[in-house]
């Protein structure tokens, strides 16, 4: 009788039903905190690589030559490899918002709705992207310097707001694939979500979800090969080359969902995927004439993903370290700021402290720099991320960590504006701020 009861209520009251999973959805979902390593190590690689192309005034980086000998070494490729880090973002994506509809469609249980979902990435996504943009354009607009030359048009601002460059860039010349430096990977991203309740609606049937699986895994292999020869940017950041990624991030969480076999729980899995990574990362070539590294390397991360939500090893121990899950933490906020503060103000230091290019400013970007950017992360994290989570705004109090984060990302940012402040105390320079400022109060008197 209490099974028919229950059976009953749910039928007759799917938004009760909806409202449970809405209250209960957040204790459900798995947290896996060597993940949070994971994604520290793939923001780290890409800082690495994005500090390393800036310390020289071209920003193309600087030769790294081993010599042993008569033998020599060319170490770029180890600098370059940071650029790995993208795809395992990607592939920690695919898991971590494909296992909840995994786990539903093995358990034959309620689904997530498409709309709870996008709300939920809108909130994860776009306070910290718009709070961060703000405060790019506003130093553009008031220092007049662009920092890599793009277009502040409304056409280009409009565009990546709404991340539709892709689509635009390629045919128009005032368009370009990022505004912000370095955020033309969140595009991807944005597609990915928008396509996720849609796979998830196709994804009932076993044959049609095994035939989704394949394509994604193939389309993205086969254009990046095919597209791999031409250098423009037009082709190499389309999301089209990165759904791959995606893919399987989204066949490790079936698999994870799956009664899990002996050697997926084995340790060597995660030494296999990490061998695969490092040798991947390093060699940057096709495997095999065809398979192009992205694949390589999200197949090496959803191995390590894998073993690392089904069993302890070496390397889920170097991922739980809390200093790799706390910059995995905030991850995001750090690949939001870590590059305008190379371009504005280190770009000033280099000038007030006669930093020689190359090594010289590379150390001083890995330790003062990747100190000043996490601070502001964790700021970026405690006061314009973290609000906007599962607790909301409403229920929002400032922690004592909070507070911490915020007096230090106020002391940083202090120091840092006062370090370009330098960099505009010529008096035509001053001449032009004050005008700016001037013509703001009198439109603002006028109204």
């Amino acid at each position: 009788m209490t099974d028919q009861v229950v059976t009953v209520n749910t039928l007759e009251r799917p938004a009760a039903a909806l409202r449970g999973l809405r209250d209960t959805g957040a204790a459900r979902r798995p947290h896996w905190a060597p993940l949070d390593g994971l994604r520290g190590i793939a923001i780290l690689m890409v800082v690495t690589i994005h500090f390393w192309a800036h310390s020289t005034p071209g920003g193309t980086g600087f030769p790294v030559v081993l010599s042993a000998g008569p033998y020599q070494f060319n170490l770029e490729r180890l600098f370059r490899a940071g650029a790995m880090g993208v795809p395992m973002f990607f592939v920690l994506s695919g898991f971590l918002l494909w296992h909840p509809y995994a786990r539903a469609i093995r358990e034959r249980s309620v689904r997530q709705p498409a709309a709870m979902f996008l709300t939920r990435r809108v909130r994860r996504i776009m306070p910290a992207f718009l709070f961060f943009s703000g405060v790019y354009l506003l130093a553009a607009w008031v220092f007049g310097k662009n920092a890599h030359g793009a277009p502040l048009s409304v056409t280009n601002i409009l565009c990546n707001l709404l991340f539709l460059a892709p689509a635009a860039y390629p045919f128009r010349g005032d368009v370009t694939p990022d505004l912000m430096p370095g955020t033309w990977s969140l595009t991807p991203e944005i597609w990915f979500y928008a396509l996720l309740p849609v796979f998830a609606l196709l994804s009932a049937n076993r044959v049609i979800r095994f035939a989704l699986l394949t394509a994604l895994l193939l389309f993205g292999t086969s254009y990046r090969w095919y597209v791999a020869a031409d250098p423009r940017d037009v082709v190499q950041l389309n999301p089209l080359g990165c759904i791959h990624a995606f893919a399987w991030g989204m066949l490790a969480a079936y698999v994870a969902v799956r009664p899990r076999p002996r050697a997926l729980g084995h340790p060597a899995t995660a030494y296999i995927g990490a061998a695969l990574l490092i040798t991947s990362a390093a060699y940057q070539g096709f495997l095999l004439g065809f398979i192009d590294p992205y694949s390589q390397v999200s197949f090496a991360t959803a191995l390590i993903i894998l073993s690392a939500t089904t069993t302890e090893s070496l390397v889920s121990s170097v991922c739980n370290t809390p200093v790799l899950r706390f910059i995995g933490r905030v991850s995001y906020s750090l690949f939001l700021c870590h590059i305008f503060v190379v371009w504005y103000v280190f770009a000033v230091v280099w000038r007030v402290a006669d930093v020689h290019p190359g090594p010289d400013r590379f150390a001083v970007l890995m330790t003062f720099g990747l100190a000043a950017c996490i601070g502001l992360a964790a700021g970026g994290y405690e006061l314009v991320e973290r609000p906007w989570l599962e607790e909301g705004l409403k229920s929002y109090r400032l922690s004592r960590g909070a507070c911490a984060a915020a007096a230090a990302c106020g002391l940083i940012a202090t120091m840092l504006a006062a370090a370009v402040a330098l960099e505009y105390r010529s008096p035509g320079a001053m001449a032009a701020f004050d005008g700016r400022v001037a013509g703001l109060a009198f439109r603002w008197a006028k109204r």
